[in-house]
């Protein structure tokens, strides 16, 4: 039993990393957005990624929807809790978002996803 144990948690640990770099390739030049939450009302996880990936440049914000998820609100917070961008997606039409941010000041922001649901997904990251 113990053998059997080994072998999956060996096969878990070279598999994964494979399977994770198929599904997104970030650039070198971007950070990824680690996002949480959720933006359906299942309290089950689904074998599908996340809806949403987030990465952020030197100059961008870079949204990608990787699925219909309907109609979502990003919004976008500065570390003093101002919201510094606002925009309704209809990511049936909309797979894809860049927000230019050269001009942002160097800060902490919030990037929140919220469907019509109420559900929401969020994350964080800085300019600097």
């Amino acid at each position: 039993m113990k053998k059997l144990l080994r072998i999956c948690l060996f096969f878990s640990i070279i598999s994964v990393p494979k399977i994770s770099q198929s599904i997104t390739a970030i650039p070198p030049s971007e950070d990824e957005i680690v996002l949480e939450g959720s933006l359906d009302n299942s309290s089950t996880r689904s074998v599908l990624p996340d809806p949403i990936s987030a990465t952020i440049g030197l100059k961008s914000l870079n949204l990608n929807f990787r699925y219909n998820v309907g109609n979502i609100n990003v919004e976008i917070y500065n570390s003093s809790g101002e919201m510094v961008y606002e925009n309704n997606i209809n990511t049936q039409i909309q797979g894809a978002l860049t927000i230019d941010v050269s001009e942002w000041d160097i800060d902490f922001y919030e990037i929140r996803f919220v469907s019509t649901t109420g559900n929401y997904m969020f994350g964080s990251y800085e300019i600097d």
